[in-house]
């Protein structure tokens, strides 16, 4: 073998030494490849399923550092998970990026989308300030049904009894989701307008799904009136 065989099979067996070097590094170091992928982005890390728990929880502050707007439907998204970490993490990081005030605004805001709407709803539950009540019972009355649903099923968590006359009307709203949560919100409301309201809808009520609240609202009241 001649000296400049030699120098090109050095050559070769040093690239060769420097990409399997870089292909293990890439596996073993955190944050790349694969599952860590998505580790440096934080919105992508709070959507991963393959991101740990701790990674998401991490991932929820740094939006919530990140004082950055747009964070606020990626992290509405995750209050449905069934973590209470990650969503007292995201309910928290919501409260830093002052998301009650956005959320609200877009109820009120003719030009928002069917989807915004309902993640504002969503959100505005999780939050529970008082401040939502008007834009969620204005909510009630938005053409989707979707909406309205969402709006009544906040307005139940948040502060029925506040909300008795949107909530009242709502109990003979077209769509059945929209009659159910109106009725499961007004069975924590001790007046004798929501029991006359209840007793009228089930006489006329015919959604069997719909007449359940109603009972159960009902047989809630009852039980409240005779303690």
């Amino acid at each position: 073998m001649n000296h400049m065989e030699t120098r090109r099979l050095r050559r070769q067996l040093t690239s060769c030494l420097i990409h399997s070097a870089l292909a293990f590094a890439l596996v073993l170091a955190p944050g790349s490849g694969w599952a860590g992928a998505s580790k440096g982005n934080p919105m992508a890390t709070l959507n991963d399923p393959a991101a740990s728990r701790a990674e998401r929880i991490k991932a929820a502050e740094a939006l919530a550092d990140s004082r950055d707007p747009q964070a606020i439907d990626t992290l509405v998204k995750q209050l449905d998970i069934r973590d209470e970490g990650i969503v007292a993490a995201v309910k928290s990081a919501l409260r830093a990026l002052n998301a009650v005030p956005v959320l609200e605004q877009r109820l009120a805001d003719s030009g928002a989308s069917e989807e915004h709407k309902v993640l504002a709803c969503t959100g505005l539950r999780a939050l529970k300030e008082k401040s939502s009540i008007p834009p969620l019972v204005s909510a009630l009355k938005d053409h989707s049904a979707r909406v309205r649903k969402e709006a009544a099923l906040a307005l139940g968590v948040i502060a029925p009894a506040e909300a008795e006359t949107a909530l009242l009307t709502a109990l003979s709203d077209s769509d059945e989701d929209v009659r159910y949560f109106a009725a499961d919100a007004l069975g924590n409301v001790r007046t004798a307008a929501v029991m006359q309201a209840i007793e009228t809808r089930l006489a006329a009520e015919t959604s069997p799904v719909v007449r359940s609240a109603l009972l159960a609202a009902k047989n809630k009241l009852d039980r409240a009136a005779s303690r």
